[in-house]
């Protein structure tokens, strides 16, 4: 019989209807390599999903700044690098010591020399109050006196590159000690002899008034630990001059 006559049959090599020649695809199906309609080929990723190493929508790739952080071509806040992010550097060194160490005008000469604002905590005790350190100490006492101290302390440590000098007896308040601890300090340290020349009559100086030098010894004996205790470094002041001792502080401070 031919192959004419055979009705429906398929030649040799040739598919029936609805049949698939040897490697050809049925509709619908997928030739091996490709892809099904919403499936991935290996290696790209999925809408919605991040390549290894790339960030996710509104997250920062490593080394670009948060939402909120500096931006290309903006300033980092400058100061220690070790410190908890939003904290502040503080003043450049802060000076204490007693009456007659010298304190107000080493710290003048030290501001010139770093290129810094000297700041002075009795002055700023001073302006707030608005009238002079013995007044309060007249009219409101030596408790009132601390009070006001303090806070202008607490303000001026947070103030960034300043040179700071504390007033003799800031030092006397436990928390003020422990917030020192963070801060480069020196001591001014001077005799009592030398001390006493420099006073005077201590006539602005409330805890001095009566016998200068008896009084300027009970105050040193009472507070010298406890300008060891804050200080980082220990300058003697006696036989100096105030541009000696700004330079010998500088030298510290590397």
């Amino acid at each position: 019989m031919s192959d004419a006559s055979v009705p429906g049959d398929a030649r040799s090599g040739e598919a029936r209807s609805g049949e698939v020649r040897s490697g050809e695809v049925r509709s619908g199906e997928v030739r091996s390599g490709e892809v099904r309609s919403g499936e991935v080929r290996s290696g790209e990723v999925r809408s919605g999903e991040v390549r290894s190493g790339e960030a996710h929508s509104g997250e920062a790739r490593s080394g670009e700044a948060r939402s909120g952080g500096a931006g290309s071509g903006e300033a980092r806040s400058v100061g220690d690098p070790s410190a908890p992010a939003g904290a502040s550097a503080g003043p450049v060194v802060v000076l204490v010591g007693p009456p007659g160490s010298g304190k107000s005008t080493v710290a003048e000469l030290l501001s010139a020399k770093l290129g810094a604002v000297h700041r002075d905590t009795d002055t700023d005790v001073e302006t707030g109050a608005g009238k002079p350190i013995s007044d309060i100490f007249v009219d409101s006492g030596e408790p009132v006196f601390r009070e006001l101290e303090r806070a202008a302390i607490v303000a001026a440590l947070k103030a960034d590159g300043v040179v700071l000098s504390l007033g003799g007896g800031a030092i006397l308040d436990a928390d003020t000690r422990a917030d020192l601890a963070g801060h480069t300090v020196v001591f001014l340290d001077v005799s009592i002899g030398e001390a006493a020349k420099r006073v005077g009559l201590g006539v602005a100086r409330p805890l001095l008034l009566g016998n200068v030098r008896t009084q300027l010894k009970n105050l040193m004996d009472a507070r010298r630990p406890l300008y060891a205790e804050v200080a980082k470094h220990t300058v003697t002041t006696d036989g100096r001059s105030p541009e000696e001792i700004a330079r010998e502080i500088v030298e510290h401070l590397g």
